[in-house]
């Protein structure tokens, strides 16, 4: 006997699989093709403990010329269950920084996202310090200048204090990475989100996923409001 296995139910589970941080308000993941497809109902109905998923950024692109494979059925998902959503780039720091941010902006101009664009920026390459710095805020001021939103730079933790803590881009609104379970950059008041696990596991998303948590302050700053700026 052959089994039709295509329309199979999307996966549930009893919990997010990492205990969530404490004190902060927002729960969020994000996303790219490495999920797969992923069913945006049980994503946006997951509700543990009070918890529930409430904003999500979707890789979008990546250098000058790859766009994520899921990036149309991630945000049409994520727009249809009227989540607060917005798009990544992939930073390539061997490539234009122009081109990578109007090939960025370019790809989501289509979509009615709500929260701002995001650098990611996790690798120094060939790159001096301060080349990696130039280079970035070319990149940030040209989408703001294209898009009218300023971006939000994600990157590591140990990245930031490398590269970012004694520059110019120290100012800057940040979304940052950190695994250990404590994260003191969050005491900085425009450290706005925290990716605290790579390992989430969340309804409607088959493989483990980002989770991140963000500041009562998150919305104020990130997110786009409507007639604004436009």
């Amino acid at each position: 006997m052959v089994f039709d296995r295509t329309n199979r139910p999307p996966v549930t589970y009893g919990d997010y699989g990492v205990n969530i941080p404490q004190n902060y308000p927002h729960l969020g993941v994000d996303v790219s093709h490495y999920q797969e497809k992923v069913n945006w109902s049980y994503v946006s109905h997951m509700t543990i403990e009070e918890d529930s998923i409430e904003f999500v950024f979707i890789k979008a692109t990546e250098g000058t010329e790859f766009r994520d494979e899921r990036l149309e059925d991630n945000a049409k998902g994520a727009d249809l269950e009227k989540m607060k959503y917005g798009f990544y780039h992939y930073y390539r720091t061997e490539m234009s920084a122009v081109q990578q941010a109007d090939f960025f902006i370019e790809e989501i101009s289509e979509y009615d996202y709500n929260l701002v664009p995001v650098l990611d920026l996790e690798v120094s390459g060939d790159l001096r310090n301060d080349e990696l710095v130039d280079s970035a805020t070319v990149f940030m001021n040209r989408v703001e200048l294209k898009s009218g939103y300023r971006p939000l730079l994600y990157t590591y933790e140990s990245f930031y204090k490398d590269y970012f803590e004694k520059s110019s881009l120290a100012t800057e609104n940040f979304w940052i990475a950190n695994y250990n379970g404590k994260c003191d950059l969050m005491a900085k008041e425009n450290f706005l989100v925290w990716q605290f696990s790579d390992k989430g596991t969340v309804n409607g998303i088959k493989s483990n996923v980002d989770l991140n948590i963000a500041k009562e302050s998150f919305y104020d700053r990130c997110e786009i409001k409507k007639g604004v700026n436009e």
